[in-house]
C-alpha cells in the first residue's frame, strides 16, 4: 500500500516507526537511539509523577545507573521499571530486572496491551523468526562489546543474509567501523530463550572457540610484523574475551580457557593489564 502511494503521487513523505524495515525500494532508514544523556532523569521524574510518595536521592545514583544500563536507555523499559517505585526500592528493581526480565511489564490501563511488558514487545518478532533465526539470533547475545561480520558467521555457521535479516528486525544494531551489537534487553530475551531450549553448552563453546582463534591468528602476527595492529585488534575484544574465559574456567573447559589467558599474556603485559593478566592465570591455576 505505502509502496504504491509513493509511486502514485511521489511528493508525498510518509514516516513508519516499526521494529522491521519495509524492505521497499524508496525507503530511506533511520535508527532510534536510545534515550542517553537523560536516562536517569527521565526514570525518576516517572517514578516520582507515579508515586508522590517515592524519593529517589544522590544515593540511589549508581542504581539508578545500573538500572538506565540494564534496559539500554529503552523509554518503555525505563517507565515500567518506574512503576515498581512504591513496592520496591532502586537496587531491589536493578537486582530484579538483572533476573529476570519478566519484571519489566505492568498493568497500565492506557497502554496497550503489546506495550505492557518488554515480552509482550519481543514476542511478536521472536515468534515471526524461523528455527535457524532464532538460534543465530540466541548465539549472538553472547558477544560482549560487539562482533564483527567475520565472528558472526564464524559462531553462528550461517551466511552474511542471515546477520542482515537480524538487523532488518532490529534484533541487532550497527555500530562504530562495521561492527555489530544487541541490544541489552533484546540481549536478556535471547540468552533466557536460550537456557530454556538448553542450548547454552553448545552456544557457549562456539563463542569460546571464535575467540581462542581469534587470539591466535593475532599473537602469530604480533610478532610477524603487525605488532600494533594486534595489540589493537586484541584490545577491541578485551569483552569477549572476558566471557570467553569466564565460561571457560566455570565449567570444563579449563584448557581451553588457559590457552587463550596464556595467548593474551603478551598483550597483558605490554597494555599494562597486568592485574587482569594475573586475575585469569590465578583461575587456571586454581
Amino acid at each position: 500500500l505505502l509502496g504504491a502511494i509513493l509511486e502514485t503521487a511521489p511528493n508525498i513523505k510518509l514516516v513508519a516507526t516499526s521494529r522491521e524495515r519495509l524492505n521497499l525500494r524508496l525507503e530511506t532508514v533511520y535508527y532510534l537511539e536510545p534515550v542517553a544523556n537523560d536516562a536517569d532523569r527521565l526514570f525518576i521524574e516517572t517514578a516520582q509523577m507515579m508515586h508522590s510518595r517515592v524519593q529517589i536521592g544522590e544515593e540511589d545514583a549508581p542504581d539508578v545507573a545500573r538500572i538506565v544500563q540494564l534496559v539500554g536507555g529503552m523509554p518503555l523499559g525505563l517507565l515500567l521499571a518506574a512503576t515498581w517505585a512504591d513496592l520496591l526500592s532502586v537496587r531491589e528493581i536493578a537486582d530484579e530486572i538483572e533476573q529476570n526480565i519478566a519484571f519489566l511489564s505492568a498493568e497500565l490501563g492506557d497502554m496497550p496491551a503489546r506495550q505492557r511488558s518488554i515480552i509482550a514487545v519481543i514476542d511478536p518478532t521472536w515468534k515471526r523468526l524461523n528455527e535457524i533465526e532464532q538460534r543465530a539470533f540466541m548465539c549472538a547475545s553472547l558477544f560482549r562489546g560487539g562482533f564483527t561480520r567475520q565472528m558472526f558467521q564464524q559462531m553462528t555457521g550461517d551466511s552474511v543474509r542471515m546477520l542482515q535479516k537480524l538487523m532488518e528486525r532490529s534484533l541487532l544494531m550497527p555500530g562504530y567501523q562495521r561492527r555489530y551489537d544487541m541490544h541489552p534487553l533484546l540481549r536478556q530475551y535471547a540468552y533466557e530463550k536460550m537456557q530454556e531450549m538448553g542450548l547454552l553448552h553448545e552456544a557457549h563453546t562456539a563463542h569460546l572457540h571464535t575467540f581462542a582463534e581469534y587470539a591466535v591468528k593475532w599473537r602469530v602476527a604480533m610478532f610477524d610484523g603487525q605488532y600494533l595492529e594486534a595489540l589493537a585488534a586484541l584490545e577491541t575484544e578485551q569483552e569477549n574475551f572476558r566471557a570467553a574465559m569466564d565460561w571457560a574456567f566455570a565449567g570444563q573447559h579449563v584448557v581451553e580457557g588457559t590457552q587463550l589467558a596464556v595467548d593474551l599474556c603478551e598483550f597483558w603485559e605490554v597494555r599494562s593489564h597486568s592485574y587482569e593478566g594475573e586475575y585469569y592465570m590465578t583461575r587456571a591455576v586454581d
